[in-house]
Parts: C-alpha cells; sequence; structure tokens
C-alpha cells in the first residue's frame, strides 16, 4: 500500500468506505483524488478497518501514505 487510492481500494467501493467513516461518498471521492485524508478522519479509518478484519492499516500507515504523498507533490 503506497497511496490513498490504495487504501481506499481495500473496500469494495468509495461508497462502503465513504460509509464506514461517516462521510459521503463524494467527499471520499474528493479525498481520493486529492491522495490526502484529513487527519480528524483517522481515527473512523482505523475503527472501520478493524470492522472489515482489513490488515495493515494503522495509524502509523496513515502517516506513511501521508508523508509519501507529500514528497511526491
Amino acid at each position: 500500500m503506497h497511496t490513498i487510492d490504495d487504501l481506499m481500494n481495500l473496500w469494495p467501493t468509495v461508497a462502503e468506505f465513504a460509509r464506514d467513516i461517516g462521510i459521503k461518498p463524494t467527499h471520499a471521492q474528493t479525498m481520493r483524488v486529492r491522495g490526502s485524508i484529513p487527519v480528524e478522519y483517522w481515527p473512523n479509518i482505523l475503527a472501520a478497518a478493524k470492522a472489515r478484519k482489513l490488515s495493515g492499516i494503522t495509524a502509523d500507515t496513515l502517516m506513511k501514505l501521508h508523508v509519501g504523498a507529500e514528497a511526491t507533490s
């Protein structure tokens, strides 16, 4: 997993990702295009990943995805 897109692709659809973290699908799509998810949503992502039994998604993972995105912008 190297990008926010990779992270979101762990969910069946962007709409399901959005529902799981409590946002509208259009907001999730905007995050995907920007390659960035505001930190305020990270706890919801971690909880949703745990509920879906998705491994490898930690706060450290989210941080690395964002640091990597900033380094390439």
